[in-house]
């Protein structure tokens, strides 16, 4: 088990993404296979939610990142996709960053190539 924050446990195997506060403020991302990555863990809690508003989020996407999600979602019809993009233009509160359905919807974005390799960290961490 590794300890986060000292207040919850998780395992990267059972629960494959970790949130660990960085001095600077920042949330970093660790996924299954990062155990050797992880820094040692201050006493600060885990957030509940991250809340960016829905034009913050949409800036996070390089041009060609957007033109590539919108043809995944209306030309190869990809219902995921479809799916991610109307929850996230009619979020009144913006996109929680944090929520679990963001994080796999960003994840599965990076999953089936509409974003490289390594973008789904890099944008969940705003």
């Amino acid at each position: 088990m590794i300890i986060v924050n000292s207040i919850q446990e998780r395992d990267l195997v059972s629960d494959p993404i970790l949130y660990v506060s960085q001095d600077d403020g920042s949330w970093k991302v660790y996924q299954k296979g990062d155990e050797d990555l992880l820094p040692p863990f201050n006493n600060q809690s885990i957030p509940d939610s991250r809340f960016v508003s829905v034009n913050y989020f949409r800036n996070l996407f390089t041009t060609e990142e957007l033109a590539a999600i919108n043809t995944k979602a209306y030309v190869d019809e990809d219902v995921n996709v479809q799916m991610l993009l109307l929850k996230v233009f009619t979020a009144e509160n913006g996109v929680d960053m944090l929520f679990e359905e963001t994080i796999q919807g960003v994840g599965y974005l990076e999953m089936i190539g509409a974003i490289a390799p390594g973008r789904a960290q890099v944008i969940l961490n705003g």
